[in-house]
């Protein structure tokens, strides 16, 4: 019997006696238990055993004559169909154990009794991170300073927060909600600060870096430095329209 052919089969979740009688009832195409069990060198209880596994697995079928108890292949066509099934199975696997890696991380990052300040270097750890801001800015009140990019998208979906954007576009930049856009050239800014309740997190994706720091009094003061930020950005925007009012008239 062809050994690589029944290891390829065996790549859609066969054992070797499940490849192997699969690969015998394609050749006899329609045959009864112990015809099956002669040609696969098989004892007839044994192949009997592996014929229902093909059969609920989606390899055979069994006919419906009362007298005599036949099994065939299902056509080798339908591998194709099984193995985009089973890539689909994991990349929605694969998909949703990040998604769940990510919460468990975020949870667990607001778990630690008595950790005052976590430092992640690893694409893990800064996924966990950015799940956190993610997750903040949808259900509370977040501040924060950006660079331009996805953080944009997602303050579409903010429930209640103020972002100042560093951009190198500024005149290209549609406002949005509780958001100010400041010139990159100006204020250079190339990471990412967020305040939401008692946390602080700062994350750099270029250095691969980022800091979480739990503290009411943290907390407060960094809001502060930003409500300053604010006020320049309020002011710089309001100065951005007065000269594009200029320029009109």
């Amino acid at each position: 019997m062809n050994t690589t052919l029944i290891n390829e089969i065996k790549l859609l979740g066969l054992t070797d006696k499940e490849a192997a009688v699969y690969l015998t009832l394609l050749s006899l195409t329609k045959a009864p238990v112990h015809k099956i069990a002669s040609a696969s060198k098989l004892n007839r209880s044994t192949c009997y055993i592996v014929l229902e596994s093909l059969k609920e697995k989606g390899f055979a079928v069994e006919s419906q004559d009362p007298e005599l108890r036949c099994y065939e292949a299902c056509p080798p066509q339908e591998l194709l169909k099984k193995a985009a099934q089973r890539t689909q199975e994991s990349e929605a696997m694969y998909e949703s154990i990040i998604s769940t890696t990510e919460e468990l991380g975020a949870h667990t990052l607001g778990a630690q009794a008595g950790t005052r300040a976590s430092f992640f270097e690893t694409e893990g750890g800064l996924k966990t991170v950015q799940h956190e801001i993610d997750t903040a800015l949808k259900k509370e009140s977040v501040c924060g300073i950006a660079h331009e990019g996805n953080v944009e998208k997602k303050l579409e979906a903010a429930q209640n927060a103020k972002v100042i954007i560093a951009t190198k576009n500024i005149g290209r930049k549609r406002a949005l909600k509780n958001t100010y856009y400041i010139p990159y050239e100006q204020y250079p800014v190339d990471s990412q600060l967020f305040i939401f309740g008692n946390v602080i997190t700062l994350l750099s994706e270029s250095e691969a870096f980022a800091v979480r720091i739990e503290s009411a009094q943290f907390a407060e003061v960094t809001r502060e430095a930003f409500n300053l930020a604010w006020k320049e950005a309020e002011r710089l925007n309001n100065l951005k329209y007065s000269n594009k009012l200029a320029i009109r008239q």
